[in-house]
Protein backbone atom coordinates (compact mmCIF):
# COMPACT_ATOMS: atom_id res chain seq x y z
CA UNK A 1 0.00 0.00 0.00
CA UNK A 2 1.64 3.53 -0.87
CA UNK A 3 2.95 5.47 1.89
CA UNK A 4 3.89 2.53 3.91
CA UNK A 5 7.71 2.60 4.41
CA UNK A 6 8.70 1.41 7.82
CA UNK A 7 7.94 -2.25 8.77
CA UNK A 8 8.18 -4.55 11.95
CA UNK A 9 8.34 -7.99 12.04
CA UNK A 10 6.78 -10.53 14.40
CA UNK A 11 8.31 -13.77 13.92
CA UNK A 12 8.53 -17.20 15.30
CA UNK A 13 12.34 -18.12 16.17
CA UNK A 14 12.39 -20.70 14.23
CA UNK A 15 13.87 -21.51 10.30
CA UNK A 16 10.65 -20.29 9.30
CA UNK A 17 10.58 -16.78 10.87
CA UNK A 18 14.44 -16.13 10.07
CA UNK A 19 13.09 -17.58 6.37
CA UNK A 20 10.26 -14.08 6.56
CA UNK A 21 12.99 -12.25 8.07
CA UNK A 22 15.53 -12.57 5.65
CA UNK A 23 13.14 -12.20 2.79
CA UNK A 24 11.80 -8.84 4.21
CA UNK A 25 15.15 -7.71 4.88
CA UNK A 26 16.17 -8.33 1.19
CA UNK A 27 12.68 -6.87 -0.24
CA UNK A 28 12.81 -3.60 1.83
CA UNK A 29 16.52 -3.25 0.36
CA UNK A 30 15.35 -3.44 -3.15
CA UNK A 31 11.93 -1.18 -2.53
CA UNK A 32 13.58 1.81 -0.79
CA UNK A 33 11.72 1.11 2.29
CA UNK A 34 12.85 -0.08 5.77
CA UNK A 35 12.54 -2.85 8.67
CA UNK A 36 12.67 -1.15 11.76
CA UNK A 37 12.10 -3.77 14.13
CA UNK A 38 12.16 -7.78 13.97
CA UNK A 39 10.81 -9.14 17.38
CA UNK A 40 11.48 -13.11 18.02
CA UNK A 41 8.87 -14.94 19.85
CA UNK A 42 8.96 -18.67 20.48
CA UNK A 43 7.31 -20.55 18.38
CA UNK A 44 4.74 -22.39 20.53
CA UNK A 45 4.06 -19.34 22.45
CA UNK A 46 1.00 -17.58 22.92
CA UNK A 47 1.75 -14.73 25.87
CA UNK A 48 3.19 -12.03 23.62
CA UNK A 49 2.48 -9.67 26.30
CA UNK A 50 6.46 -8.99 26.79
CA UNK A 51 7.56 -9.02 23.68
CA UNK A 52 4.99 -6.64 22.11
CA UNK A 53 4.94 -4.26 25.23
CA UNK A 54 9.14 -3.76 24.15
CA UNK A 55 7.95 -3.50 20.16
CA UNK A 56 5.50 -0.66 21.18
CA UNK A 57 7.58 0.75 23.14
CA UNK A 58 4.66 0.97 25.29
CA UNK A 59 6.32 2.26 28.64
CA UNK A 60 7.79 5.06 26.86
CA UNK A 61 4.49 6.22 25.18
CA UNK A 62 2.90 5.76 28.66
CA UNK A 63 5.37 8.10 30.32
CA UNK A 64 5.40 10.85 27.46
CA UNK A 65 1.12 11.22 28.19
CA UNK A 66 1.95 11.47 32.22
CA UNK A 67 4.81 13.20 31.80
CA UNK A 68 2.26 15.73 29.76
CA UNK A 69 -0.39 15.36 32.33
CA UNK A 70 1.64 16.23 34.94
CA UNK A 71 2.93 19.63 33.16
CA UNK A 72 -0.49 20.44 32.10
CA UNK A 73 -2.37 19.73 35.46
CA UNK A 74 -0.04 22.11 37.14
CA UNK A 75 -0.95 24.68 35.18
CA UNK A 76 -4.50 24.23 35.45
CA UNK A 77 -4.54 24.42 38.75
CA UNK A 78 -2.67 27.94 38.40
CA UNK A 79 -5.97 28.79 36.57
CA UNK A 80 -4.91 28.58 33.01
CA UNK A 81 -8.18 27.53 30.98
CA UNK A 82 -6.16 26.47 27.83
CA UNK A 83 -4.19 24.02 29.83
CA UNK A 84 -7.26 22.55 31.22
CA UNK A 85 -8.88 22.11 27.77
CA UNK A 86 -6.35 20.33 26.66
CA UNK A 87 -5.88 18.11 30.05
CA UNK A 88 -9.67 17.04 29.34
CA UNK A 89 -9.23 15.80 25.75
CA UNK A 90 -6.39 13.72 26.81
CA UNK A 91 -8.37 11.51 28.93
CA UNK A 92 -9.08 9.33 26.69
CA UNK A 93 -5.69 8.47 25.92
CA UNK A 94 -3.74 5.66 27.17
CA UNK A 95 -0.43 6.66 25.36
CA UNK A 96 1.50 9.30 23.61
CA UNK A 97 3.20 9.20 20.19
CA UNK A 98 3.33 6.64 17.43
CA UNK A 99 5.37 3.97 17.28
CA UNK A 100 8.07 3.73 14.76
CA UNK A 101 6.68 1.14 11.82
CA UNK A 102 3.36 1.83 9.78
CA UNK A 103 3.02 -1.76 9.00
CA UNK A 104 3.54 -5.32 10.59
CA UNK A 105 4.29 -8.97 9.04
CA UNK A 106 2.76 -11.47 11.64
CA UNK A 107 3.28 -15.06 9.62
CA UNK A 108 1.27 -16.56 11.86
CA UNK A 109 -2.43 -18.50 12.74
CA UNK A 110 -5.11 -19.43 14.80
CA UNK A 111 -4.47 -18.63 18.43
CA UNK A 112 -1.32 -17.53 17.97
CA UNK A 113 -2.01 -14.91 15.83
CA UNK A 114 -5.42 -14.00 17.10
CA UNK A 115 -3.37 -13.66 20.60
CA UNK A 116 -1.07 -11.10 19.03
CA UNK A 117 -3.08 -9.03 17.13
CA UNK A 118 -5.33 -8.18 20.46
CA UNK A 119 -1.93 -7.63 22.55
CA UNK A 120 -1.15 -5.03 19.95
CA UNK A 121 -4.30 -3.26 20.59
CA UNK A 122 -4.02 -3.40 24.30
CA UNK A 123 -0.92 -1.53 24.00
CA UNK A 124 -2.70 1.24 21.92
CA UNK A 125 -1.64 0.19 17.94
CA UNK A 126 -4.29 0.10 15.74
CA UNK A 127 -5.26 -0.04 12.07
CA UNK A 128 -5.35 1.76 9.50
CA UNK A 129 -2.64 3.95 11.63
CA UNK A 130 -0.55 0.53 11.32
CA UNK A 131 -1.13 -1.90 8.42
CA UNK A 132 -1.37 -5.44 9.71
CA UNK A 133 0.21 -8.14 6.82
CA UNK A 134 0.22 -12.25 7.02
CA UNK A 135 1.02 -14.88 5.35
CA UNK A 136 -1.51 -17.24 3.11
CA UNK A 137 -1.43 -19.11 5.99
CA UNK A 138 -3.90 -16.50 7.85
CA UNK A 139 -6.44 -18.21 5.16
CA UNK A 140 -6.49 -21.24 7.48
CA UNK A 141 -8.29 -18.74 10.37
CA UNK A 142 -11.45 -17.23 10.83
CA UNK A 143 -10.36 -13.41 11.57
CA UNK A 144 -13.54 -11.64 10.84
CA UNK A 145 -14.46 -11.13 14.65
CA UNK A 146 -11.11 -9.70 14.87
CA UNK A 147 -11.39 -6.18 14.65
CA UNK A 148 -7.39 -5.18 15.51
CA UNK A 149 -7.24 -6.83 11.87
CA UNK A 150 -10.28 -5.25 10.14
CA UNK A 151 -8.55 -3.91 6.67
CA UNK A 152 -5.13 -6.38 7.07
CA UNK A 153 -4.13 -7.89 3.73
CA UNK A 154 -2.52 -11.36 3.00
CA UNK A 155 -1.57 -13.58 0.06
CA UNK A 156 -3.79 -16.15 -1.11
CA UNK A 157 -3.62 -18.65 -4.14
CA UNK A 158 -6.32 -17.21 -6.66
CA UNK A 159 -9.70 -18.50 -5.72
CA UNK A 160 -10.80 -17.43 -9.00
CA UNK A 161 -8.47 -20.48 -10.34
CA UNK A 162 -8.81 -22.82 -7.33
CA UNK A 163 -12.73 -23.01 -6.92
CA UNK A 164 -12.76 -25.05 -10.33
CA UNK A 165 -10.58 -27.53 -8.65
CA UNK A 166 -12.18 -27.76 -5.45
CA UNK A 167 -15.47 -28.17 -6.86
CA UNK A 168 -14.82 -30.90 -9.05
CA UNK A 169 -12.98 -32.43 -6.46
CA UNK A 170 -15.99 -32.15 -4.07
CA UNK A 171 -18.32 -33.03 -6.81
CA UNK A 172 -16.25 -36.73 -7.09
CA UNK A 173 -15.44 -37.13 -3.08
CA UNK A 174 -18.05 -35.73 -1.69
CA UNK A 175 -15.12 -33.66 0.25
CA UNK A 176 -12.87 -30.24 0.28
CA UNK A 177 -9.50 -31.09 -0.64
CA UNK A 178 -6.34 -29.50 1.25
CA UNK A 179 -4.07 -27.18 -0.68
CA UNK A 180 -1.42 -29.29 -0.71
CA UNK A 181 -3.52 -31.61 -3.65
CA UNK A 182 -3.90 -29.19 -6.43
CA UNK A 183 0.34 -28.64 -5.79
CA UNK A 184 -0.08 -32.77 -6.79
CA UNK A 185 -2.57 -31.83 -9.37
CA UNK A 186 -0.68 -29.27 -11.08
CA UNK A 187 2.71 -31.43 -11.24
CA UNK A 188 1.47 -34.22 -12.44
CA UNK A 189 -0.27 -32.07 -14.89
CA UNK A 190 3.04 -30.41 -15.92
CA UNK A 191 4.97 -33.62 -16.05
CA UNK A 192 2.29 -34.29 -18.57
CA UNK A 193 2.31 -31.56 -20.85
CA UNK A 194 6.20 -31.17 -20.67
CA UNK A 195 6.04 -35.39 -22.09
CA UNK A 196 3.92 -34.17 -25.12
CA UNK A 197 7.09 -31.42 -25.85
CA UNK A 198 9.37 -31.36 -28.23
CA UNK A 199 12.50 -30.03 -26.32
CA UNK A 200 16.31 -31.10 -26.54
CA UNK A 201 16.53 -29.79 -22.63
CA UNK A 202 14.13 -30.23 -20.06
CA UNK A 203 15.49 -28.20 -17.98
CA UNK A 204 15.04 -25.77 -20.60
CA UNK A 205 11.02 -26.95 -20.86
CA UNK A 206 10.18 -26.88 -17.52
CA UNK A 207 11.82 -23.43 -16.49
CA UNK A 208 9.61 -21.85 -19.51
CA UNK A 209 9.70 -17.72 -18.73
CA UNK A 210 6.30 -17.53 -19.43
CA UNK A 211 5.33 -20.12 -16.87
CA UNK A 212 2.18 -22.52 -16.69
CA UNK A 213 -1.52 -21.89 -15.98
CA UNK A 214 -1.97 -24.25 -13.12
CA UNK A 215 -5.06 -25.03 -11.02
CA UNK A 216 -4.08 -22.29 -8.58
CA UNK A 217 -3.09 -19.98 -10.77
CA UNK A 218 -0.24 -18.96 -12.83
CA UNK A 219 3.43 -20.17 -11.75
CA UNK A 220 7.02 -21.03 -13.79
CA UNK A 221 10.09 -22.89 -11.60
CA UNK A 222 13.57 -21.54 -11.72
CA UNK A 223 16.92 -24.08 -12.50
CA UNK A 224 18.10 -22.99 -8.75
CA UNK A 225 15.15 -24.56 -6.86
CA UNK A 226 12.70 -21.62 -6.63
CA UNK A 227 9.72 -21.16 -8.03
CA UNK A 228 7.14 -18.13 -8.11
CA UNK A 229 3.49 -18.28 -7.91
CA UNK A 230 0.83 -15.36 -8.79
CA UNK A 231 -1.37 -14.65 -5.92
CA UNK A 232 -4.55 -12.72 -4.68
CA UNK A 233 -4.41 -10.16 -2.22
CA UNK A 234 -6.85 -10.79 0.52
CA UNK A 235 -8.50 -8.35 2.78
CA UNK A 236 -10.17 -9.30 6.28
CA UNK A 237 -13.36 -7.61 6.77
CA UNK A 238 -16.30 -8.20 9.73
CA UNK A 239 -18.34 -9.28 6.45
CA UNK A 240 -15.72 -11.88 5.49
CA UNK A 241 -12.57 -11.79 4.14
CA UNK A 242 -12.33 -10.42 0.37
CA UNK A 243 -10.09 -10.56 -2.91
CA UNK A 244 -9.52 -6.83 -3.21
CA UNK A 245 -6.46 -7.19 -5.92
CA UNK A 246 -6.91 -10.95 -8.04
CA UNK A 247 -4.29 -12.54 -8.88
CA UNK A 248 -2.98 -11.65 -13.02
CA UNK A 249 -3.93 -14.09 -15.51
CA UNK A 250 0.08 -13.83 -17.00
CA UNK A 251 3.20 -12.86 -15.54
CA UNK A 252 3.56 -9.78 -18.01
CA UNK A 253 1.14 -7.97 -15.35
CA UNK A 254 3.19 -8.76 -13.29
CA UNK A 255 5.47 -5.35 -13.59
CA UNK A 256 5.27 -3.00 -10.65
CA UNK A 257 5.15 -0.24 -13.25
CA UNK A 258 3.05 -1.00 -15.64
CA UNK A 259 -0.19 -0.42 -12.47
CA UNK A 260 -1.88 -3.74 -13.28
CA UNK A 261 -3.41 -5.31 -10.56
CA UNK A 262 -2.42 -8.68 -8.49
CA UNK A 263 0.97 -9.57 -6.90
CA UNK A 264 2.73 -12.76 -6.62
CA UNK A 265 5.54 -13.93 -3.87
CA UNK A 266 8.63 -16.11 -4.68
CA UNK A 267 8.12 -18.98 -2.66
CA UNK A 268 11.52 -20.38 -0.99
CA UNK A 269 12.59 -23.97 -2.07
CA UNK A 270 14.05 -26.32 0.95
CA UNK A 271 17.48 -25.43 0.83
CA UNK A 272 16.34 -21.60 2.05
CA UNK A 273 15.24 -23.37 4.91
CA UNK A 274 19.01 -24.96 5.45
CA UNK A 275 21.74 -22.27 3.89
CA UNK A 276 23.50 -19.75 5.90
CA UNK A 277 22.66 -16.69 6.82
CA UNK A 278 23.65 -15.15 3.32
CA UNK A 279 21.10 -17.31 1.24
CA UNK A 280 17.97 -15.40 1.10
CA UNK A 281 14.54 -16.53 -0.24
CA UNK A 282 13.48 -12.51 -1.89
CA UNK A 283 10.28 -11.54 -2.76
CA UNK A 284 9.75 -9.33 -5.55
CA UNK A 285 7.68 -8.05 -8.58
CA UNK A 286 8.70 -9.45 -12.31
CA UNK A 287 7.75 -9.03 -15.68
CA UNK A 288 6.39 -11.52 -18.62
CA UNK A 289 5.97 -10.67 -21.89
CA UNK A 290 4.09 -13.78 -23.16
CA UNK A 291 0.82 -15.04 -21.35
CA UNK A 292 1.34 -18.57 -19.15
CA UNK A 293 0.75 -21.82 -20.82
CA UNK A 294 -1.91 -24.35 -19.01
CA UNK A 295 -0.54 -27.36 -17.44
CA UNK A 296 -3.43 -29.67 -18.04
CA UNK A 297 -7.17 -29.79 -17.49
CA UNK A 298 -8.92 -31.79 -14.70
Amino acid sequence: EKGRSRFALLVPDNSTGIAVARAAVSSAQKNNVSVARIAFYPPNTTDFSDILKKMTDYPARVARLQKIRTNLAAKSARGDVNAAKVLKRLEPLDTLGDVDFDAVIIPEYGPRLKSAASMFGYYDVFSPKVKFLGTSIWENTSLNRETTLFGSWYPAMSRSHSAYFSNKYNEYFGDRPSTLYSFAYDGVALASALSRQDSGSLTEAITEPDGYIGINGVFRLFADGRNEHSLDIVEVRSSGDIVVDAAPRRFETLSRDSGASGYRFELPCAADFRQGPHHRADPHLRSSSQPGKPAGSL
